[in-house]
């Protein structure tokens, strides 16, 4: 059985397109067990200023505005993370939420696309970043060295050709990279649930996002929390931030219930 309910959509100005969805998927799985996912929707206010320059970003409407400045720095374009801890029994319960797309391997793993001239400089603003996102989301992701990374060659394999065609390049001499890193032995926990709260734009105080409850989420069997964000442009004149967050985690009801009482 599954049960669905979307609460709002709004549109936060009149002359914003900036937008807030959310919504939770409740599904019960076999051998009382039950899957709870929660999905938040961020749409940015265009990038692109009045006066064509790109990623003049002065309205947040919602947006967070710890994120915007960290992207625009780092040329960040696309950029995944995505906490998972637990296991996930695919025999009894089927595929992963999302089939597996809002979930990653156990720990932390991170995917970013930015824009950069070489290599080097690619893999000297991941550092960067990586410490930066540390910090944010009270991780150890700042150890997601070199060693640790992948560049992705075949960026046309994980995206469609016409997004990447439409990708905007603020240095016409530069290029796209991919890359990947993880952390398998990363303790994922409360501490980490709060920074994708305060993303929100209820910051956990109100919506769906209130019946978040850390203990509960970090007690289950399994657990994912992901943020995916990407730049997608309409035209010339228009680019914005596309933002999932998706929670998801699995409890056993009889023992839920009795851990209640």
């Amino acid at each position: 059985t599954i049960f669905q309910a979307v609460v709002f959509t709004f549109t936060t100005a009149k002359l914003s397109t900036a937008e807030f969805k959310e919504s939770l998927d409740i599904k019960i799985l076999p051998k009382d067990y039950m899957l709870s996912s929660f999905n938040f929707k961020l749409k940015s206010d265009n990038l692109i200023s009045t006066e064509g320059a790109m990623f003049d970003f002065k309205k947040y409407n919602g947006f967070s505005k710890a994120i915007e400045p960290l992207l625009s720095k780092h040329d960040v374009k696309n950029l995944y993370i995505k906490f998972t801890k637990g296991h996930w029994d695919s025999q009894k319960w089927g595929k992963l939420p999302n089939n597996g797309w809002s979930s990653g391997g156990s720990g932390v793993e991170i995917w970013a696309m930015m824009e950069a001239k070489d290599k080097v400089e690619a893999l000297g603003t991941w550092n960067v970043l990586m410490s930066e996102l540390s910090g944010m989301f009270c991780s150890s992701v700042n150890f997601i060295n070199s060693e640790k990374i992948t560049f992705i060659n075949d960026i046309q394999s994980y995206y469609d050709i016409d997004l990447l065609d439409q990708m905007p390049i603020t240095n016409g001499n530069n290029e796209l990279f991919f890359l990947r890193g993880s952390l398998a032995n990363e303790a994922v926990c409360t501490e980490n649930l709060s920074p994708f709260l305060r993303i929100l734009p209820t910051n956990g105080k109100t919506g769906l996002s209130s019946l978040i409850n850390g203990n509960r989420l970090f007690d289950s069997y399994w657990n994912s929390m992901s943020i995916d964000i990407n730049t997608k442009c309409a035209d010339d004149a228009e680019c914005y931030y596309d933002t999932d967050i998706d929670i998801n985690f699995v409890v056993n009801i009889p023992q839920s219930i009795a851990r209640n009482k």
